[in-house]
């Protein structure tokens, strides 16, 4: 009788060890969903984070705000590398459009040559795929 005792122990304590790793799998399993979704909330900040500092600059604008809008642009392609691109256009000839790349001199020059009371239109044409501003285009 007493051996029968001692398996029927071994036998729930077997249960009882097999019932917990369950739960503990079932509840490892539904908190990985959960970082997954902070994860994802977290990109999707950051990139709106991001895209708000030119956003703002987006319809007709001065040239005082364009210079700051320029002056972001230098900025961020010096520090990141998510480079954005600045196009130039005449709004009488739209196809008659100049890139300005990333080029430090190139956007310096544009800055020099924005005249403050002057109206602009800044629209935000591309974006990367990650979703963050890649092409602004200024008419003139």
């Amino acid at each position: 009788m007493e051996n029968a005792t001692k398996a029927l122990l071994i036998a729930g304590s077997v249960l009882i060890a097999i019932v917990l790793i369950a739960v503990g799998l079932k509840i490892l399993n539904s908190t990985s969903g959960v970082t997954e979704q902070v994860e994802s909330v977290s990109t999707t900040m950051e990139v709106s984070m991001f895209n708000s500092q030119y956003t703002q600059y987006e319809g007709n604008i001065k040239g005082t705000q364009l210079k700051f809008l320029l002056q972001k642009v230098l900025m961020n392609n010096k520090n990141s590398n998510k480079n954005i691109m600045i196009y130039l256009c005449d709004i009488d000839e739209f196809s008659n459009c100049t890139a300005y790349l990333t080029l430090e001199s190139e956007i310096n020059q544009t800055i020099a040559e924005t005249k403050p009371e002057k109206t602009y239109s800044v629209s935000i044409k591309k974006y990367d795929e990650q979703g963050y501003v890649s092409e602004i285009w200024i008419d003139n």
